[in-house]
């Protein structure tokens, strides 16, 4: 008899997709009760200050102007991640000591924070190679070269193209050192390079994984619901203003862009 292991709470529409599996994995379908992940906020902001790490790093955009100044006051360097020259040059406008091009080669979520229309910039994402050069000539700050690059290779060809640095994640999930499971570890040593699919199905926003029956059963891409607000402090289509930590904000946007709101508008910057 298997183990029956209860999953995270999901919506009804996806529980009910998502039902056929777990009755053929022997998986409990009562739900546990949500995580919801606050934004960047003060309580975050606070523990900055007191650690005072050498680097904070952030996905999907910045947090607001005010913590910025707090992270940097704190002697922190700030950095975060640009999929297009734009959101580079919005990066480094709005305090990045440091912008990473994320290419798309890269594994995990795009983070992509400036496109109004999600579907187009996933359909139009440079490559890692073709990116670097173009955000290193547009911004003055050092460029960090992210997607694709597991090698010596890799990192003597971003460099080559202006990259003053080079971040590594997907060749670093086999060390000894991560927490990686073993059947992950299995599937990253089986994968081959037509292997991996950019899909939404596992959390709602594009990300590199490595195809497995649920995207190739239930399609790469889901069309996500509709909101009727945002909770970025920093939304760059509603501009920044004050926020209380975890708590949702009013979008300012119109009616005709607030149909827009759940491609471009974000839950919170990762960090």
């Amino acid at each position: 008899m298997r183990l029956r292991k209860r999953m995270p709470g999901a919506s009804r529409p996806g529980a009910a997709r998502l039902s056929p599996y777990y009755r053929e994995l022997e998986i409990d379908e009562t739900p546990l009760p949500r995580l919801d992940l606050a934004p960047f906020g003060e309580a975050m902001c606070e523990v900055i200050e007191a650690t005072r790490p050498d680097v904070v790093s952030f996905h999907f955009g910045l947090p607001a102007a005010a913590l910025v100044a707090r992270i940097k006051a704190a002697g922190c360097r700030v950095i975060s991640s640009a999929t297009t020259v734009e959101e580079a040059r919005w990066l480094e406008a709005h305090g990045a000591d440091a912008v990473i091009a994320q290419g798309a080669e890269a594994g995990g979520h795009r983070a992509t924070f400036l496109a109004s229309d999600l579907d187009r910039a996933m359909a139009s994402q440079s490559g890692t190679l073709a990116l670097v050069p173009q955000i290193a000539e547009a911004v003055q700050v050092p460029v960090i070269a992210a997607g694709g690059i597991a090698d010596g290779r890799g990192v003597a060809a971003a460099f080559a193209l202006g990259a003053s640095g080079v971040q590594i994640g997907t060749a670093f999930l086999r060390c000894p050192e991560a927490g990686t499971s073993p059947l992950h570890r299995e599937a990253l040593l089986r994968a081959r390079d037509n292997d991996t699919v950019l899909t939404n199905v596992f959390t709602g926003r594009p990300a590199r994984a490595i195809a497995n029956r649920l995207p190739r059963e239930l399609g790469l891409y889901r069309r996500p619901r509709r909101i009727s607000h945002c909770r970025w402090a920093n939304c760059p289509c509603c501009g920044p203003r004050p926020s209380s930590r975890g708590a949702a904000i009013s979008c300012r946007s119109g009616p005709a862009r607030r149909s827009r709101l759940e491609r471009k508008c974000l839950p919170g910057n990762w960090s």
